[in-house]
């Protein structure tokens, strides 16, 4: 669902919409709500009970220590793609001001298009400005992209690791525990 939502939420931003946008946020945070309930449910099954207290915090620093990657990996996409547009519309309507344009992308891609506007002369900045503003569209559209097929990526080998049996050694009897949990209802 987040894979799915995600990418529903990139083409929502290319159709252009409200509706649109906020059913596919509604994809996107019910995938994002079962996720994070069940991944720290299934953490914490397959720790013995002396242990979830590091285990439960190990899992959460993990997390946490993934979005503040992902906030930059997909910060970049967006400031690169940004960028990229920003450049590309600059050099058709004044190609002069190219000199300003990176500085320019880098306001834009931090949501500041009057600031990033205030660096262009007065003449230019109200033809600039849509072009700014689908500029920092289309960086957050392949940010959303990106983010959605990583999710559906990464769900695949997810399943594909999670199909083998976790075999744990104990007392000469191998079991597997993540069976046994699942089906007691702790998995």
């Amino acid at each position: 669902l987040v894979g799915v939502g995600n990418l529903l939420c990139a083409w929502a931003v290319g159709v252009g919409g409200y509706v649109a946008f906020a059913l596919a946020s509604l994809v996107l945070g019910a995938g994002a709500g079962l996720l994070n309930g069940d991944t720290q449910k299934n953490i914490m099954a397959c720790v013995p009970r002396e242990r979830t207290g590091m285990a439960s915090g190990l899992s959460t620093t993990t997390r946490f220590g993934a979005i503040v990657l992902a906030i930059g990996g997909l910060g970049g996409v967006l400031a690169a793609r940004s960028g990229q547009l920003l450049r590309e519309a600059m050099a058709g309507l004044a190609p002069e001001q190219m000199g300003r344009v990176g500085e320019m992308a880098t306001r834009v891609a931090a949501g500041d298009l009057q600031a990033a506007l205030a660096l262009l002369p007065p003449g230019l900045r109200e033809a600039a400005a849509p072009l700014a503003r689908e500029a920092f569209m289309g960086g957050f559209e392949a940010l959303l992209q990106v983010a959605g097929v990583s999710a559906l990526v990464l769900a695949v080998v997810v399943g594909v690791l999670l199909s083998r049996p976790f075999l744990q050694q104990q007392s000469g009897v191998t079991r597997n525990t993540v069976a046994e949990n699942f089906t007691r209802g702790r998995g």
